[in-house]
């Protein structure tokens, strides 16, 4: 018998520890899109794709791995710090935005540009922290003492799901991509591109969104 796959799956959404399909239920009638205390949502996003790493806005990240590139802070930040000072001339060649990890205390920061050096008030290269999902992108936002490693990471994230009915799970792909500029300048150049599958019984769901598209 032929494979039965249920495609365009948008969601996944599963009931935490000591909840039920009633959360569920009220999740789905409500405007949340993220995962909840009740609720733990897989989605692959919706959008337009980001142009450095090719998925979609919202796609859920399923951890991450060290990239290539290291730097050094320079300056002591708290924990609401949006600017990370690093050692001068050491970002010429770091995507425009990306993902930066400090080990202790753990956490992972989304920044949103690079200013250099050679602009920048401080005299340092400097990583540019939105206000929103930004710092704690992983982990905790805390302070960190300089001179600790900053270290580039690359995160997985979700850019398909599908429902195997006959095997009875919800696999998942998952993809993650390297870029980086030259002497700071646009655009990211695409690097390694890197793919991941895995999946979960459907039983571990009480609910998913499938997304379908027509011509109008």
């Amino acid at each position: 018998m032929a494979t039965t796959l249920i495609k365009n799956v948008q969601r996944t959404f599963a009931a935490n520890a000591g909840y039920g399909l009633a959360d569920i239920l009220n999740y789905m009638a409500g405007s949340a899109t993220t995962s909840t205390t009740e609720i733990t949502v897989i989605t692959k996003g919706e959008g337009t794709p980001d142009p450095t790493y090719g998925v979609l806005p919202g796609a859920s990240s399923g951890g991450s791995f060290y990239g290539a590139k290291t730097t050094a802070l320079m300056t002591t930040i708290n924990s609401a710090a949006l600017n990370i000072e690093v050692t001068p001339a050491s970002l010429a060649t770091w995507p425009g935005t990306g993902y930066i990890y400090f080990t202790s205390p753990a956490e992972g920061i989304y920044y949103e540009s690079i200013n250099p050096s050679t602009t920048s008030a401080s005299g340092n290269d400097e990583f540019v922290i939105p206000a929103a999902g930004g710092r704690g992108w992983s982990g905790t936002a805390s302070s960190h003492t300089a001179p600790v490693a900053v270290y580039q990471i690359i995160p997985w994230f979700v850019v398909d799901i599908n429902r195997d009915v006959n095997a009875g799970v919800f696999n998942f792909s998952y993809m993650a991509k390297t870029a980086v500029r030259v002497g700071y300048q646009p655009p990211d150049i695409p690097q390694d591109v890197y793919s991941q599958d895995r999946s979960l019984g459907t039983g571990y769901f009480g609910a998913y969104e499938l997304v379908e598209e027509s011509d109008t």
